[in-house]
């Protein structure tokens, strides 16, 4: 009898969320069932901004994939007493001295640069005879006719390609996540799941620079500020109502990396009034922003003079990351604010910042990586066959959704607090202040916890009840 003929995967995103996913399938796919093709919008691997910062269970993919000799040699850390690292979170905007009334910490990270860390990645894919490239090939859609159908994609230069099994690793505007949501809505006659395709403002703008630190120093005294800029000693998250300042060093120390967020609470879930979600602009209005905030915040205003503007996009509740053969991870999934520095670690598994570092709208967040590691164990598991596929695809989506969007919601909340717009239920003479403070000190000390093999083991018990049901239903 002859051997059944490979499942044909696509993944669209070359980033670190896509690039994961295929070195995962590169090393489990030991029968070599699989067929995988990776479709980059661009013209070759690359990633811009300035770093990630890994910790948690991202270090359990890290070494499973054999990867920790590679990414060590490139740890920017290294040598770095990182036990007691931490945001400082600092109220700013009550004068021209702030002070620090809390910390979040981020114990045992390691920080890489963004292009060095997708470069090991990219390494691992190109020796895989397995996996192909196709480089400028940007997805305008995708659809299948019915069930057993292959998958066509056609892209932005006219050319198309079919596959069994269709992986969104595309970012926050993916056309693979609404082409999923339509083909649902189209199936199951619920114009729900078409509602959820698009992408929604956040109603919060991130400005984002790079400054010296010799620039800010200088600065900081010429406007009478005493001692050392906070910064100096490490990040900082800069605090005052609707709006805060996200600031950690980078090359040594020598430039600081800004994020600087203003947000709209009443603009969430609206349509952003500029089709341009990422745009340069001119710094200089921000001064009258931050014109009563501490000394060292006015400082590194006057300091920007470039700056890009950023409108965060959020995937909110999605009902599912898989439907039929079409599965989704990363920012495509659950795109979030980046209070928690918890996107890359999600898809591995922490966007790094706790609110800013968003490298550009297709950028992965940390726990995408997370998302390809039980989706990538999903696919190489014995039982996945051209039958099994879908069932594979739903067990995936039963342990990595809930996870992924309680730590959505989690940024949500640690946005609301570090803005000073959450709605505080205060006993009498209690602090706001001091009760925010044990707010960001508590919130979400479980997304770093547990053993991910717990969540292949459960992946791999729902998948065997999901194979099960399905041949139920045929019989």
């Amino acid at each position: 009898m002859a051997a059944p003929s490979p499942i044909r995967i696509s993944i669209v995103g070359g980033g670190i969320s896509g690039l994961c996913l295929a070195s995962v399938l590169a090393k489990y796919d030991e029968d070599h069932k699989l067929n995988v093709v990776i479709y980059e919008s661009t013209a070759s691997f690359g990633e811009v901004g300035a770093g990630v910062t890994v910790w948690g269970r991202t270090f359990q993919v890290i070494r499973a994939l054999g990867l920790q000799d590679d990414l060590n040699a490139i740890d920017m850390s290294k040598g770095v007493d990182s036990s007691e690292w931490a945001f400082r979170y600092r109220r700013s905007d009550a004068g021209p001295v702030g002070r620090e009334f809390a910390r979040r910490p981020f114990p045992n990270g390691s920080s890489f640069h963004r292009a060095q860390f997708l470069s090991i990645f990219a390494a691992k894919v190109e020796q895989s005879p397995n996996i192909r490239v196709e480089c400028n090939k940007r997805l305008v859609s995708a659809n299948t006719q019915g069930a057993g159908q292959p998958l066509t994609l056609t892209f932005k230069d006219g050319t198309t390609a079919t596959c069994d099994v269709l992986i969104g690793a595309d970012g926050v505007r993916s056309p693979v996540r609404v082409a999923m949501m339509d083909c649902a809505a189209r199936d199951l006659g619920d114009d729900m799941f078409r509602s959820q395709g698009p992408a929604v403002w956040s109603g919060e703008c991130i400005y984002r620079s790079l400054v010296p630190m010799s620039q800010l120093c200088e600065t900081y005294k010429q406007l009478g500020g005493q001692g050392d800029p906070a910064i100096q000693s490490g990040p900082v998250l800069y605090c005052g109502q609707d709006k805060a300042f996200a600031l950690y060093p980078i090359q040594g120390g020598k430039v600081i990396n800004v994020g600087l967020g203003i947000t709209q609470p009443g603009k969430a879930g609206t349509l952003f009034p500029d089709e341009r979600w990422v745009s340069d602009v001119e710094p200089g209005f921000l001064e009258k922003e931050f014109e009563d905030w501490e000394i060292e915040v006015r400082a590194i205003v006057n300091c920007m003079k470039t700056a890009s503007r950023w409108a965060i996009h959020v995937v909110p509740g999605l009902n599912s990351f898989a439907y039929g053969r079409i599965a989704i991870q990363g920012d495509a999934a659950h795109a979030m604010t980046p209070y928690n520095g918890s996107g890359v670690n999600q898809a591995i598994e922490v966007r790094f910042s706790p609110r800013y570092i968003v490298i550009r709208d297709t950028s992965p967040n940390p726990y995408s990586l997370q998302d390809a590691y039980v989706l990538g164990r999903m696919l190489t598991h014995p039982k996945t066959t051209m039958e099994t596929v879908q069932s594979a695809l739903k067990a995936y989506d039963s342990v990595r959704r809930e996870r992924a969007q309680g730590v959505q919601e989690l940024s949500l909340q640690l946005g609301r607090l570090a803005t000073f717009t959450e709605e505080l239920q205060l006993q009498p003479g209690a602090d706001p202040i001091a009760v925010t403070a044990a707010r960001l000190e508590a919130a979400g000390k479980w997304v770093g916890e547990g053993d991910l093999e717990d969540d292949v083991r459960k992946a791999e018990e729902n998948y065997s009840k999901f194979i099960a049901k399905a041949r139920e239903e045929v019989c």
